[in-house]
């Protein structure tokens, strides 16, 4: 996020933190109804019953260029515009230049579909106009079930565009996601474990199942109580939900629900009557939605509408007094204009920019006291802070030797520590490493003892990544300072192959070797003092101990370093496998990673890996082995000595499944 974005995000979390109605922050989130007319008719959409939707009537069928370009002045301060409404996107003939104009602002552009218009040609184009993410829109995993639930719709078509969404993203890299949508019914929540085999068939990464929501419309009340999935019985639910988890470990593929955390209870206007909302919208402070008339909403259910763009700026609005005083009632904890539906669904959001929030319904993650006195103190970061990947934590332990700790960013470990690890004065700690797959945002950081899920968590504090277009602009808060080579205390149990003895490296680093030591026994790749990551033969399958590591080395110097490896747990034995390499970070076009003898990519497949096949320049590439660093992912190892020196796109097939293409400059 560049820096201006930011500073916005941190002027909208203070004014909705600190109740102000007028904010000198612009929105962070917008949806765009780009289409008030679909080519289906849905049995629980609202524009099959709502008036205004009908050819004829007030609302314009398209969003309009020139009602485009009113919005302009919101594209800086913008992190994601969603293109759709009600309708269907791929309506609208100027789709694809919306998304070339939103993506070279640099906002992330998504949209949900129904994907039966989508052909190779319509997925392209959107590919090429920078497309970040796709959602299609598919309610159940076989023909007679989807087309009952998706009136006018085939099931071929939807498929087919799928695959054509998958297509261009294989050639194009774009979209970079593709997931699915399936909304739980009664008559249609059976085909959910197929519809998971579907999604990994077709290429797309993940599902996510919606819950029926509650409509005022009074065809779609009816329509409520006949298919929420409270009239299925409760163990029937969790038996289906079960097996497609399972299903979805197995295959690689996302699956995301607010029903995992229903706690038995699926009729969600029930549920929410026992639901204690103790927190305010976020959504007045950081969203709008606009319709195909120019009204400018706050959210896709409520209608109340704040002003009209083709009757006043987006300034005037956006901090007029209809907004004001929508947001002072929200301030008030009142039960806002038009705010009834959502109450009455439990769903009242809370920006991950703003709060810890739950990745699925966005309600408030909440602190888990410990049941007695912190036995770890984190000092730094603080309450509050602003923190950069890659993370460095510090601070003091006085559990008992041996006691060990696991620090967690939301539900994402970081890394261990206890005082049989650290000899520091006061059991001081200090751990520092990416945090490659946790958003921008609010987060949680905090402590618990290993294997103790149930006690509560220590030192918890809120804290706020931030990942700046120029990395320079962060002071790092943990430097590595070189050691001595210190001799091994007999034969070398493991051997480092690549790189060798003054060889140039690049970040990320790429290391291969082979391990003789004992199963189980574990060893730690060190550059200095710096920790790169652990093999041990109890995780490798390969011939020989092989073992391949890969991963970033953000904290280190260009220039001279010595690279060694050392047991784990053992810091008087002295190290092994020394070599002296040389750390270069080149200049590179954005999204071109660097490689000199070697190159491992996370292949598209999940544990078992099949058939692995690589290609470079869309050219077969033979020298290509397989590594499996853990339960579920593996590496293709691409040696690269004979590859010429220049730039060159590298794609990785499993089993028929592709990776996104990846741009490497190889270095002479």
């Amino acid at each position: 996020m560049d820096e201006m974005r930011w500073a916005n995000v941190e002027r909208a979390r203070l004014a909705y933190r600190t109740d102000l109605d007028a904010i000198d922050s612009g929105p962070l989130e917008a949806f765009f109804e780009i289409a008030a007319r679909c080519n289906l008719r849905c049995r629980m959409c609202a524009i099959r019953h709502d008036s205004r939707y009908r050819p004829g009537n007030s609302r314009p069928a398209l969003f309009e260029p020139e009602l485009f370009e009113r919005l302009e002045p919101t594209f800086a301060t913008l992190l994601r515009v969603s293109l759709f409404g009600l309708g269907e996107p791929l309506l609208n003939g100027h789709l694809a230049a919306y998304v070339r104009r939103l993506s070279a602002a640099g906002v992330e552009v998504a949209f949900t579909t129904n994907a039966t218009l989508v052909d190779d040609r319509k997925a392209e184009e959107l590919a090429t106009a920078g497309l970040d993410r796709v959602t299609v829109s598919i309610d159940g995993a076989t023909p007679g079930v989807y087309e009952s639930i998706r009136v006018g719709a085939r099931f071929d078509d939807v498929v087919s565009g799928i695959r054509a969404f998958a297509k261009a993203r294989r050639r194009f890299g774009r979209p970079r996601s593709l997931s699915l949508s399936f909304v739980a019914m009664a008559s249609n929540f059976g085909d959910l474990p197929r519809l998971v085999d579907l999604c990994a068939e077709l290429g797309a990464d993940s599902v996510h199942v919606e819950p029926l929501y509650w409509q005022p419309q009074r065809e779609l009340q009816a329509h409520y109580e006949k298919e929420n999935l409270g009239r299925l019985d409760a163990g029937t639910v969790e038996l289906l939900l079960g097996e497609a988890r399972a299903r979805a470990e197995r295959l690689g593929v996302g699956l995301g629900s607010r029903l995992f955390t229903a706690g038995g209870k699926y009729d969600y206007v029930e549920a929410a009557k026992d639901l204690q909302i103790d927190w305010k919208c976020s959504e007045p402070w950081s969203s709008i939605w606009v319709t195909t008339a120019g009204e400018v909403r706050t959210c896709c259910i409520n209608e109340k509408s704040f002003g009209n763009l083709f009757e006043r700026s987006f300034d005037e609005i956006w901090n007029g007094e209809e907004f004001r005083v929508f947001r002072r009632q929200h301030s008030g904890r009142q039960e806002a204009s038009g705010c009834a539906t959502c109450y009455l669904n439990g769903r009242v959001r809370q920006s991950a920019y703003f709060t810890p929030a739950h990745p699925v319904h966005y309600r408030p993650l909440q602190r888990q006291p410990s049941d007695g006195a912190p036995a770890i103190e984190i000092d730094s970061p603080l309450e509050g802070e602003t923190i950069a990947d890659p993370i460095v934590i510090s601070g003091r332990l006085s559990s008992e030797p041996g006691d060990e700790w696991e620090l967690m960013l939301d539900e994402t470990p970081l890394g261990r520590t206890s005082r049989a690890w650290r000899s520091q004065p006061a059991g001081y700690f200090v751990l520092s490493g990416p945090i490659p797959f946790v958003t921008e945002g609010a987060h949680l950081l905090w402590a618990r003892r290993v294997g103790d899920c149930e006690r509560g968590g220590a030192a918890w504090r809120e804290v706020h990544l931030w990942r700046p277009e120029s990395p320079a602009r962060l002071v790092p808060k943990a430097v590595a300072f070189p050691a001595p080579r210190s001799g091994s205390d007999g034969a070398p149990p493991i051997e480092i192959d690549v790189p060798l003895e003054g060889e140039t490296i690049t970040d990320p680093i790429v290391i291969s070797g082979r391990l003789s030591s004992e199963p189980g026994e574990e060893w730690e790749l060190m550059l200095d003092e710096t920790p790169l990551g652990r093999a041990a033969r109890a995780r490798r399958s390969q011939p020989a101990g092989f073992f391949v590591l890969a991963g970033p080395i953000p904290f280190v110097a260009e220039g001279a370093h010595l690279l060694w490896a050392r047991r784990v747990g053992d810091r008087d034995g002295g190290g092994v496998a020394w070599r002296e390499v040389h750390l270069w970070r080149p200049e590179l076009p954005a999204g071109c990673v660097p490689a000199t003898r070697a190159i491992a990519l996370l292949t598209p497949g999940r544990w078992p890996v099949g058939d692995l096949r690589a290609r470079i320049d869309g050219q077969p590439w033979p020298r290509t082995t397989v590594v499996r660093p853990g339960l579920l992912s593996a590496l293709g190892l691409l040696h690269l000595d004979e590859l010429p020196a220049g730039d060159h796109e590298v794609l990785l097939q499993v089993n028929r499944r592709s990776s996104s293409p990846v741009r490497i400059r190889k270095l002479t």
